[in-house]
């Protein structure tokens, strides 16, 4: 009897925890599945105010023909921009050095002298010069012909325009000595051996012209000795009326 009556009394606590389970679970479910209806249900409903538009996301996206093009083209304005400035650095180079000379001609031509008869007086000297020599045929004349056209324009450079010319030499000189110091060593070497060349040619002309005049003396003194006429201190033509004169007395 106890036996049964402690069967019966499981048996009861368990069928008892059987239905609190069952209990438990159908809340759980029924926990569970309300937020899914809810969910299909909202998923269906029309909102009331409008949805702000999604932001568009704009990726940009390089291909390699546009990158090689992209480095030709940074390539050739490179090169543009250096040919351009050569060209301008070139042109500008060009201009000072024409203002250079422009200022130096300026400054060696002188006011004083007329350039246009004169310069055209020189050239056609210097080309008259060179015609003239032209015509030898003679092998020994090619010095000739070679030497005569510069020292005609020299010469008549110096007679037609003097100050223009010295101006000229004294620039010749400054430019030698700075840029050329070995030429003008030779070139002033070279001069004084032409200076001392006509020093000695100068000097042997006066000698030969003293010992012409001494022995133009001797000759009147040994015709006044010989003849008795007064030659003495006489040219030539007043001696030879003298001689006409006594040869007609005889």
């Amino acid at each position: 009897m106890a036996l049964t009556a402690a069967l019966r009394a499981k048996g009861s606590s368990t069928g008892a925890f059987a239905a609190f389970s069952l209990g438990v679970g159908a809340s759980t479910s029924a926990a569970l599945l309300m937020p899914v209806l809810a969910d299909g249900h909202d998923s269906h409903k029309l909102p009331i105010y409008p949805q702000p538009t999604p932001p568009v996301t704009l990726i940009e996206t390089h291909t390699a023909l546009e990158g090689h093009v992209g480095d030709a083209r940074r390539a050739l304005q490179s090169s543009f921009s250096d040919l351009k400035g050569y060209v301008q650095s070139g042109v500008s180079r060009w201009i000072g050095v024409e203002r250079a000379v422009e200022n130096r001609v300026s400054s060696l031509v002188s006011d004083s002298e007329p350039l246009t008869p004169g310069i055209l007086y020189i050239g056609v000297a210097t080309l008259a010069s060179s015609v003239f020599t032209r015509y030898p045929q003679h092998p020994g004349a090619l010095p000739l012909r070679l030497l005569t056209p510069p020292l005609a324009l020299v010469v008549s450079s110096q007679y037609f325009l003097p100050e223009t010319t010295s101006n000229v030499s004294s620039y010749y000189v400054e430019l030698e000595g700075r840029h050329f110091p070995a030429v003008k060593e030779h070139r002033e070497s070279a001069l004084q051996s032409v200076r001392g060349l006509l020093s000695s040619a100068g000097k042997s002309t006066k000698e030969a012209r003293e010992e012409a005049a001494k022995a133009w003396k001797r000759s009147l003194k040994s015709v006044e000795d010989v003849s008795g006429l007064k030659v003495a201190g006489q040219d030539a033509r007043d001696i030879a009326h003298q001689v006409e004169a006594k040869a007609k007395s005889v």
